[in-house]
């Protein structure tokens, strides 16, 4: 590994120090501020001067802002004291659209630069591209994704990424900490447009980790195109972390407490000074979660009928503390080079009782038993990054470069007491059953991708990129059981077992962009080589996958009027079984619900088609959606029951799955303090088996809405609110009951914006109730889960030397938007 870094850099040295005709020269001296940028704002239906226009000038090496002026009274605008080097200017002023202009270039030769006059259109509508307010919007909705702007939902400020995800569009999180998607699970998680250091780990476990504080934005992608990996059948969620580039010293303190024993706190820092920009983030999570669990079963045996009656009392405890730290190194205005290491350690121990009852059929028990286990699971991380990007002079004309390498390993030990008793409650024996389990989990991943842009014309570009990625994944798992006669822990060698995960995944993706009249679109295909093989103790010892698929998209959107548009767009994609399902080891926590993998898997395809519109009235935006997705080869969930009434959960691939709806997304200004954004899904699901119960098929009808209430009562205070329901939704063997949250915050800044409070209160009816039910040819079970989910949270900010937005780039202009480019 460390050569490979070494040769990158020697290559990247080499490419920094040739000589380049549109680098800027760097002698033995520091060149003197010379250049002058003037223009002039027009209003496109009046042809009348824009007094009070902003323009703003942005470093094209960085896109750190540089010097900003306002327009007179006739619209004209003068900024002086410009160093050589590419600019490019954003022109805004209120209810008007923003105009970029590109590539302006100061040299010795040429100081001034007229841009003359530039219209800007009316519009009373607010996009990512229109500045109106200083507030930035919680939700916006570009061609290919919403933005969801975390800073603006204050209902979860000092929780983490996963609070985050309860309230964006689409997105649903169930009692494990699962993700969905319009009712869909298969969901890919990025940090900063690549896989989490964490990716062996499940969505809970990685998203708890990262601290809302830390986010910047979140990125939701329903429908990706050929430049994205094709993994995640619903769609792509991208975690935009924190970080600035302002001149000198700069950052954030974050402190929260809450009610439960919750505690975390952030740390951003920032410091430029000429070609290097440093940077840091550094937190810690302290957090207990109790939970209280319930469940019902029927089993419908040969011998006849009996009844489980279960019920569970358990405490989660977390502790966390994560470190990413950098530094970006520019030496002229066309250069980047980025190198960071990321340092994760999570620490989690688990207590719970199970107390289990069974009845036979005439309602008399004969079975009770209590079962108390005791666990520790301990992560730790490391992931190298080395990046580099070259620019050009035209804008968005690029070429990246990335290497990273991610270590992650994590230990579990669990202890286990079991205490048998009589029908009578007399208990059986004089000492209980003591069990304990060990888990060694080792995962280590390399991705080696480059990507090239280029806006070949006015009308036209061209992107093409590759992608490599190695992954190295063991797992070992062993359990003891204590012998009273010896005093010894025996090892139980029929419950050993092991899994090696080995895979190489290398693709590549071409993508055309164009525009003509009123039309643009988007067209592109990935190509990808799957080698993998999976090792493992049970059953085959080895399976072995090769084989190669393409993944083809296509954008088309049609402007009519600046703010109103129709788009169209299709993409497949593909769910590779994860190795927690792949792996037939068989997870013995609940005696009487025991689950397994099924090495035996095969991918899941999908075909996935979208067509929206969007439009604005006055100060409302609209934004209705049409879906269909068809899965081919759906990989779900699927549980007997055994003839001794213990149920066996695994997976398996069913026929086809059929998904279909509408999402509409609206967002309004009733009042001059008051903003609402919603967010309505309603769809379909319908499975088909020929397998599945003698060739049932099952449908299923849900919907949820999302509504976020903004309130400024008054100078310098926000009220939020936060509304979530989920209906009740089917599954292949059951469905999920309808639930719902209400969350509320209150912020109030101080010293001009540099100090902010919030108190907030999570679930507030305390509703947050996870039942379900599941049935099978032989059981009937309804379960109820609950979380002690309604807290007090009081967290506190102080931001210092100016840690506030300042760039484009983190608005949203710098992107990666479908067809922006045009």
């Amino acid at each position: 590994m460390k050569k490979v870094f070494a040769i990158l850099l020697v290559i990247l040295f080499i490419q920094t120090a040739i000589p380049q005709s549109q680098q800027r020269g760097r002698g033995n001296f520091t060149p003197s501020p010379i250049g002058t940028i003037t223009g002039q704002l027009i209003d496109s239906l009046t042809n009348k001067p824009i007094e009070y226009g902003n323009v703003v000038i942005f470093s094209r090496r960085d896109s750190s802002m540089v010097n900003g002026a306002v327009t007179d009274e006739t619209g004209k605008f003068n900024i002086d004291n410009l160093m050589p080097g590419m600019y490019y200017a954003s022109l805004t002023y209120i209810g008007y659209s923003r105009v970029v202009i590109d590539s302006i270039k100061i040299t010795p030769g040429s100081p001034v630069q007229d841009i003359g006059s530039v219209l800007l259109v009316p519009a009373s509508y607010l996009l990512s591209d229109v500045v109106v307010s200083t507030e930035r919007e919680a939700v916006i909705t570009n061609l290919d994704k919403k933005v969801i702007n975390v800073d603006q939902m204050i209902t979860s400020a000092g929780g983490s990424a996963l609070d985050v995800m309860q309230n964006i569009p689409s997105v649903a999180v169930n009692a494990d900490g699962g993700i969905s998607i319009r009712g869909n699970s298969n969901v890919t998680i990025l940090v900063d447009g690549k896989p989490s250091a964490l990716s062996g780990l499940s969505s809970d476990d990685v998203l708890t980790q990262i601290p809302a504080a830390s986010i910047e934005s979140i990125e939701l992608v329903t429908n990706p195109s050929a430049r994205y990996n094709p993994d995640g059948t619903a769609g792509i969620i991208n975690i935009v972390l924190k970080k600035r580039t302002n001149l000198g010293i700069n950052g954030m303190i974050n402190l929260n407490a809450g009610t439960g024993d919750r505690y975390n706190s952030t740390l951003n820092l920032n410091y430029r000074s000429g070609d290097l920009n440093f940077f840091a983030n550094i937190d810690g999570r302290m957090n207990t979660f109790k939970r209280d669990f319930v469940t019902n079963r029927t089993n419908f045996l040969p011998s006849g009928s009996t009844y489980l009656f279960q019920t569970q009392d358990g405490k989660n405890q977390m502790l966390s503390g994560n470190a990413n730290v950098g530094a970006d190194y520019m030496p002229d205005d066309f250069n980047t080079i980025t190198l960071s290491v990321q340092f994760r350690k999570f620490g989690m121990t688990s207590e719970s009782d199970f107390n289990n009852s069974l009845f036979n059929n005439t309602g008399n028990l004969f079975n009770y038993f209590t079962r108390a286990s005791e666990g520790e699971r301990e992560v730790n991380s490391m992931t190298y990054s080395l990046g580099y990007k070259r620019n050009f002079e035209t804008r968005r004309h690029e070429l990246t470069t990335d290497v990273i390498y991610s270590r992650n390993r994590m230990n579990f030990n669990e202890s286990i007491i079991q205490n048998n008793f009589n029908p009578d409650l007399t208990p059986v024996g004089t000492d209980p059953y003591l069990q304990s389990s060990e888990a060694r989990n080792r995962h280590n991943m390399l991705i080696l991708q480059t990507n090239y842009k280029n806006p070949i014309s006015e009308n036209a570009s061209i992107e093409a990129g590759w992608k490599s990625t190695v992954r190295d994944l063991t797992m070992r798992f062993n359990y003891f059981n204590f012998d009273y006669a010896s005093g010894l822990w025996i090892e139980n060698l029929s419950m050993q077992d092991f899994f090696n995960h080995k895979e190489q995944i290398h693709g590549a993706y071409a993508i055309y962009g164009g525009k003509t009249g009123n039309f643009r679109y988007q067209a592109g295909i990935r190509g990808e080589q799957l080698i993998a093989d999976y090792e493992f103790s049970k059953g085959s010892n080895l399976v072995e996958k090769d084989y190669l698929s393409f993944y083809p998209s296509a954008f088309l959107v049609y402007d009519f009027t600046p703010g109103e548009e129709l788009r169209a767009s299709y993409s497949r994609r593909v769910d590779r079984p994860h190795p927690r399902r792949l792996n037939p080891y068989v997870n013995y926590s609940d005696s009487l619900n025991i689950s397994f993998g099924n090495p035996n898997l095969d991918p899941q395809y999908i075909n996935s088609f979208e067509l929206g519109y969007s439009t604005f009235f006055g100060k409302t935006n609209i934004a209705p959606n049409l879906f269909l997705r068809h899965t081919n080869g759906l990989i779900s969930q699927i549980s007997t029951l055994r003839d001794d009434g213990v149920t066996e959960t695994t997976f398996r691939n069913l026929t086809d799955e059929y998904a279909y709806g509408i999402e509409i997304t609206g967002a309004t200004e009733i009042l001059p303090w008051w903003r609402i954004n919603a967010n309505y899904s309603y769809f379909q699901t319908e499975i088909k088996d020929a397998g599945l119960y003698e060739g049932l098929s099952r449908k299923s009808v849900s919907w949820m809405a999302k509504v976020n209430s903004n309130m400024t009562l008054w100078e310098g205070i926000l009220f939020q609110l936060s509304g979530n329901y989920n209906s009740p939704r089917l599954e292949a063997q059951g469905k999920s009951h309808a639930m719902y949250t209400i969350d509320g915050a209150l912020r109030k800044d101080f010293l001009k914006g540099d100090l902010t409070v919030t108190l907030r209160v999570s679930d507030i009816l305390n509703s947050r109730r996870f039942n379900s039910e599941t049935f099978g040819s032989r059981f009937y079970s309804s379960d109820e889960r609950r979380f002690d989910s309604r807290n007090v949270f009081l967290g506190i900010s102080y931001r210092f030397n100016n840690f506030k937005r300042s760039t484009d780039r983190e608005r949203g202009m710098g992107d990666d938007s479908e067809m922006d480019v045009f």
